[in-house]
């Protein structure tokens, strides 16, 4: 019985059942937040009437472009706001504030997921509910001017506006912290030289799978140039570029922010096309089944870990725990493609899998390979240096027929210590 809980917990749902209440995760991605209203009428009572409204359509228009691929967003139907209120769950509001003629707040609503995915269906829409992979961000800035972008110094206003930006929007972000670690781990130079290893080195120490480099640099005040990389921990980087011009209502920093929100939209399209992995799928779309073995020698961290990675892969389709032990875990895998892509996908999230045979595969986090040591250094001994001193090991090995390099040492002169190699001293 506590096994069968175990592993009920344990499990990662392939989709939300219909006949059951959505979970937590589920409406999580049929949630807007933060969806700002600012409304002015005649009377207190009909601006803020108004404003929910507004608010409850836009929000859904939120969801709507959160789920559905980048080449239809142009398609998504236009819902008002008297229409809008049927598919509103819950409503949270925030940060209210009014006057006679005038209502201002901040909204969170959550949709009716069946609602708004049967919305989707009759508009021939495809969506996807895949959790978002979280992304670290290296964010580069460049000032006009400047030699050379700036990273972990202060001030750098494009780190600022990350860190302004709520973690979880279209794609859930984390700026590193910038501590002693971090700048160890990559240096602007490299990050802008495109060093993935040294990029790889920072989402080991933050335990993700994906990273951007962001590097923004301003011309003017009115033009930013924003140069993307995404890294995974295999794979090729891939690229892309843009140019924002600033409003004439925003000050730097609101154009900053605006900079980060298109970043992270870019970032989410890239994530719903799987890297090029996944296609655009419905929800009627049936993946194919795969037994796997998972090893758990490191405990419980190392399955919890695994679980959590192939959650956010585009391709997996759902993970159902059959057996579980101190040593592995067994699962039955669903997944969209085929198995060669399945293998590739799954490395770019730090996953290897390899064949057992029989139709059973292996899964296992993918280790760092250890440090290399340092080559050890030849101890000479003062007994082995003799009263005239003990000549470089390098010397010890040169070939008999070989001719020493270098100035030739004359007799009484002093010997000098071979660089990398500290002088042996004769005991008196």
């Amino acid at each position: 019985m506590v096994l069968a809980a175990l592993l009920a917990v344990l499990s990662v749902p392939g989709g939300p059942a219909r006949a059951q209440a959505p979970d937590a995760a589920t409406l999580a991605l049929f949630t807007a937040d933060d969806v700002k209203v600012d409304v002015t009428a005649d009377s207190a009572v009909t601006a803020r009437d108004q404003a929910l409204m507004e608010g409850q359509a836009k929000g859904l228009r939120q969801v709507m472009r959160d789920l559905a691929p980048a080449e239809y967003q142009d398609r998504l139907p236009e819902i008002g706001g008297q229409e809008a209120q049927n598919y509103v769950l819950s409503l949270q509001v925030e940060d209210e504030k009014r006057s006679n003629v005038r209502y201002i707040a901040t909204l969170d609503i959550t949709y009716n997921p069946d609602a708004v995915r049967q919305l989707l269906s009759m508009n021939d829409i495809p969506f996807s509910e895949q959790p978002r992979t979280p992304v670290l961000v290296v964010p580069l800035w460049q000032a006009p001017g400047a030699a050379g972008p700036i990273l972990w110094e202060d001030p750098n206003p494009w780190r600022a506006a990350w860190n302004r930006r709520a973690g979880d929007g279209l794609v859930p972000t984390r700026v590193p912290l910038g501590d002693l670690g971090d700048l160890r781990a990559v240096s602007a130079d490299e990050a802008a030289g495109g060093d993935a290893a040294a990029v790889r080195n920072l989402l080991q120490r933050y335990d993700m799978t994906e990273a951007v480099v962001a590097r923004a640099a301003l011309a003017g005040e009115d033009q930013l140039a924003v140069d993307m990389t995404r890294y995974r921990l295999a794979g090729q980087p891939s690229r892309q570029s843009f140019t924002l011009t600033r409003d004439a209502a925003e000050d730097r920093s609101a154009f900053l922010n605006r900079a980060a929100d298109e970043v992270a939209a870019r970032l989410r399209d890239a994530q719903w096309q799987g890297g090029g992995t996944a296609a655009a799928l419905s929800p009627d779309s049936a993946p194919q089944r795969m037994t796997a073995i998972v090893p758990t020698a490191g405990g419980l961290e190392t399955w919890l870990t695994v679980r959590e990675r192939l959650g956010q892969v585009p391709l997996v389709r759902g993970v159902e725990v059959q057996a579980l032990s101190r040593e592995r875990a067994q699962i039955l895998l669903g997944y969209m493609g085929d198995i060669e892509r399945l293998t590739l996908t799954l490395a770019q999230y730090g996953l290897d899998m390899s064949d057992l045979g029989g139709g059973v595969w292996r899964i296992e986090l993918r280790r760092a390979p250890a440090p290399a040591e340092p080559a050890r250094q030849p101890m000479v001994t003062p007994e082995a240096a003799g009263a005239q001193g003990a000549r470089p090991a390098a010397q010890e090995a040169r070939p008999a027929a070989q001719a020493p390099t270098g100035p030739q040492q004359q007799p009484g002169e002093a010997s000098a210590p071979t660089p990398g190699q500290g002088r042996v001293m004769a005991p008196r």
